[in-house]
């Protein structure tokens, strides 16, 4: 068993058509956790599977970038899921995603290509890739505006090598809570403080709590027997062998769980207007003080590292 610490990270699309595809590629292996068979071409059949079996919504994290002479003449399921501005030159600079394009009927032949620009100055749209619990998860795909991708415990087989044959567990908020009342407080028997626990993150901490605090070595027994039960049912030895879509029934809302994030960048740092009781943007819901710690620290991290993407 493993404990770590909850990540965001921004997920950069290359330039031009490939960098696109790539991209794809990249978030819609999360999903099976495939990214090991990743090479140079292989977003080629990847991409091509994907269009085979209708899997439309990853196409949904490829952003694209075209100029256009004419709006007019171009299919409405297009136009509502793109944003577009004049040019320099009376035409139109448009930005959608790769989804929009196929499901219009634009994907064929060689309109695309024809039809690409690179983006001047910051991007449009981003990804985000968040490393959570999967109740932090079940907050983010409250978020209707994004598009949203996540790895599938119905696949995922957690006993198998690339998982380390273990389940990894994020460290929760509250912990830091506990670990902050410890390092307040003064060991008995010694007569020292328990300040050096401020210095300790992730399993680390995780370890130290589960010899101090009965909640945490109470929780740290759960997970622990959760995973064992998990490897029974999953494994072959017994001749009972269940799916994993069938053994993830006993995981956690604890377990750590991959998910991209894909979206407008101004809909993350919009605000509501002046008088309008809505709340809007990303930011401003999920930094506020009263947003739920464990999805707040991240919303905080992300907000940094898009602040210095942007710039």
């Amino acid at each position: 068993m493993k404990v770590i610490k909850s990540s965001v990270q921004v997920l950069e699309q290359g330039p031009g058509l490939e960098g696109m595809f790539k991209h794809i590629e990249r978030v819609g292996r999360i999903s099976y956790k495939s990214e090991d068979r990743i090479g140079p071409d292989s977003w080629k059949k990847f991409v091509e599977g994907l269009r085979r079996r209708g899997h439309w919504a990853v196409f949904e994290h490829g952003t694209v970038y075209v100029r256009v002479d004419r709006i007019d003449n171009l299919p409405t399921i297009f136009l509502e899921r793109s944003r577009w501005e004049r040019d320099n030159d009376s035409g139109y600079l448009l930005t959608t995603n790769y989804r929009a394009i196929c499901q219009a009927g634009l994907g064929e032949g060689n309109w695309l290509e024809e039809h690409w620009v690179e983006p001047e100055g910051r991007p449009e749209r981003v990804s985000a890739l968040f490393v959570c619990s999967r109740a932090t998860s079940h907050q983010l795909v409250r978020h209707r505006k994004y598009s949203f991708l996540q790895a599938s415990q119905r696949y995922c087989n957690y006993s198998k090598d690339k998982f380390g044959g273990e389940l990894t567990y994020i460290l929760p908020a509250w912990a830091y809570d506990v670990r902050d009342d410890w390092a307040a407080s003064i060991d008995p028997l010694t007569g020292e403080s328990y300040g050096w626990l401020r210095k300790q993150d992730g399993q680390e901490l995780w370890n130290s709590l589960c010899c101090l605090d009965r909640t945490v070595s109470s929780r740290d027994d759960l997970w622990k027997r959760i995973e064992d039960e998990y490897m029974i049912e999953t494994s072959e030895n017994d001749g009972t062998k269940l799916k994993p879509e069938e053994a993830r029934g006993i995981l956690p809302n604890d377990i750590m769980t991959e998910l991209v994030m894909t979206g407008w960048i101004n809909d993350f740092y919009e605000v509501p207007a002046e008088g309008s009781p809505e709340k809007v943007g990303f930011f401003f819901l999920r930094c506020a003080p009263d947003a739920q710690p464990d999805i707040r620290i991240l919303a905080e991290e992300l907000k940094r590292k898009l602040d210095e993407y942007t710039k």
